[in-house]
């Protein structure tokens, strides 16, 4: 067949699945990255143009294009919004439990400080007190 003689009736997109994701309610999304385009002609014949090769013997799912007025890209950008939507959430609550670990370990650090302290302040103390009880034996003539 020359498809040069024979008009395009159909245009689709050759996706593979990247991966699985929940979006915010919780329903279960999919992520489809597009790696080529499928042409179907008046004719009856089709060609498949890939711009990447599946890995591993990857499915490919044929879509229809949105037109131009539909802004395909966003649809192409939505799909890995959310995902990325997501890293970005679990990677600010990764840094706030890291910033609360840190705050709670320093916060431990100046308790024991502040106790070590205290101890050897009694310590100096108990030893003054000792050696205070010490010189008025000595003194008396014990």
């Amino acid at each position: 067949m020359n498809r040069n003689n024979s008009k395009v009736q159909q245009i689709l997109n050759a996706t593979i699945v990247t991966g699985k994701y929940k979006d915010s309610n919780g329903e279960q999304k999919t992520n489809y990255l597009i790696v080529g385009t499928l042409f179907i002609y008046n004719s009856g014949g089709m060609s498949l143009k890939l711009d990447a090769l599946p890995a591993n013997g990857q499915d490919i799912q044929f879509y229809p294009r949105k037109q131009k007025n539909q802004q395909p890209q966003q649809q192409q950008n939505n799909n890995y919004q959310q995902p990325q939507q997501q890293q970005n959430n679990n990677y600010q609550q990764s840094q706030q439990q890291q910033n609360n670990n840190y705050q709670q370990s320093q916060q431990q650090q100046q308790n024991n400080n502040y106790q070590q302290s205290q101890q050897q302040q009694q310590q100096n103390n108990n030893y003054q007190q000792s050696q205070q009880q010490q010189q008025n034996n000595n003194n008396r003539g014990y």
